[in-house]
């Protein structure tokens, strides 16, 4: 049960780019469900302040039947703060984070516009390019130091791989892509990053977002850009910062960060 009331209200159906758009809902039980659920347990919850509580709760309080499910309370034990990431994502306390945009739109349309301008914001855009449309001059860090330069650091592959970078000016075009790989086998994992538009009243619309923290890639895996040059994989310090940036509303780099020694 506990798995159904996740799947209906954080999961998604389709392919890694939908980036968890395309929602199944339960709209009628027959009989009666077990430990003690009904079908209002399984129902989105109703406001923005539902959402903002399971943002940092992770399941709803109290969860129906967690005695019969084997629990001594509502939640289990967090994991202790130096425990390693785990290898897969897991919908638990620690290993996840969420939380509403907090921008209420009147439409599901404008809600969805939202979500595609913030993720935009915070993973193609320059610090200094926070307009509503897309810069036509400025180029991300990314592009400057990595792609066009000699860093090897790339946090932004916490954010779902691969990468792809393409331009066109004075009737040039350059493309790079970004690839993880292991050895030389090409490898692909989804986004831990889900983005969902909400309900939150008779017409009002908002956005939850999450996201599962677990190891990016295996250890021994490296990124690649096109063209031969090997990057290491961000240090799993710069990817927990990427990640909390993300939830925090912060840039998703620190205004300094290629110009550390």
């Amino acid at each position: 049960m506990l798995a159904l009331w996740a799947w209906l209200t954080y999961g998604g159906l389709g392919a890694r780019t939908r980036r968890g758009f395309g929602q199944l809902g339960c709209t009628g039980v027959r009989g009666e469900l077990p430990c003690g659920w009904t079908q209002e347990h399984l129902a989105p919850p109703p406001t923005a302040d539902d959402w903002h509580a399971l943002g940092s709760d992770v399941y709803p309080s109290p969860l129906p039947g967690a005695a019969a499910l084997g629990w001594a309370g509502p939640l289990p034990a967090p994991a202790p703060e130096n425990e390693p990431l785990p290898q897969i994502p897991a919908l638990a306390p620690r290993w996840w984070a969420g939380f509403v945009l907090d921008e209420p739109a009147d439409s599901l349309g404008r809600a969805l516009h939202l979500a595609g301008l913030r993720w935009r914001q915070f993973r193609a855009a320059d610090a200094d390019d926070r307009g509503d449309k897309p810069s036509q001059s400025t180029r991300s860090p990314e592009w400057r130091n990595v792609i066009h330069g000699t860093d090897s650091r790339y946090p932004i592959a916490a954010f779902g791989l691969p990468v792809g970078y393409f331009s066109h000016s004075g009737g040039r075009t350059f493309k790079a892509t970004v690839d993880p790989k292991l050895g030389d086998e090409p490898l692909r994992r989804a986004s831990p990053v889900w983005l969902r538009p909400v309900q939150v009243g008779p017409h009002a619309w908002d956005v939850f977002t999450h996201l599962f923290l677990a190891q990016l890639l295996p250890p021994d895996a490296t990124l690649q850009v096109s063209g031969g040059t090997r990057r290491t994989l961000p240090p799993p310090a710069d990817v927990e910062d990427a990640w909390n940036r993300w939830i925090d509303g912060a840039p998703r780099l620190p205004h300094d960060y290629y110009r550390r020694s």
